[in-house]
């Protein structure tokens, strides 16, 4: 009566019968292709924005060679060791990215012109009318999340 389902040595690993719901043919297939391919984006990417949004010392000479460096250490990465976490992977690639940048902008000489945006005093300023219109907004979502969630 409560006997569980039999598989064979030949059912792929998460899978039965022609279901296609098994892990290697499947959504997990998918996933985990998905988080290997970004993976190899997205350290690079984020830490450019990152350390050009946050540090002027930054140069373009160091977002260059993070993008550049960014698939090749990545995929060394993935092909030495292959059972090294996505997440893993990740977090040493955006410190080594990281490091990489900091080292490149540090010692390289800074852009000689300087490109950066200066905002008048007071650009996004608010009056008391947005205030009270995106409080009211708030208020709205917590109760609809309150009575639907």
């Amino acid at each position: 009566v409560n006997g569980g389902v039999w598989y064979s040595a030949d059912v792929p690993f998460g899978g039965y019968k022609q279901s296609g719901i098994g892990r290697e043919n499947g959504s997990e297939a998918i996933n985990e292709y998905l988080q290997t391919l970004f993976s190899f984006f997205q350290a690079p990417v984020f830490i450019t924005f990152i350390l050009g949004m946050f540090w002027k010392r930054t140069t373009a000479l160091a977002a260059r060679w993070a993008v550049i460096l960014a698939i090749p250490l990545s995929a060394s990465f993935k092909i030495l060791f292959p059972d090294l976490p996505f997440l893993d992977r990740m977090g040493i690639c955006f410190l080594l990215i990281s490091a990489l940048m900091v080292v490149i902008s540090w010692f390289g000489r800074p852009d000689p012109v300087d490109r950066s945006i200066t905002l008048p005093q007071g650009a996004f300023r608010t009056d008391t009318r947005f205030h009270v219109l995106a409080l009211l907004i708030l208020g709205v979502l917590a109760v609809l999340y309150a009575v639907f969630w």
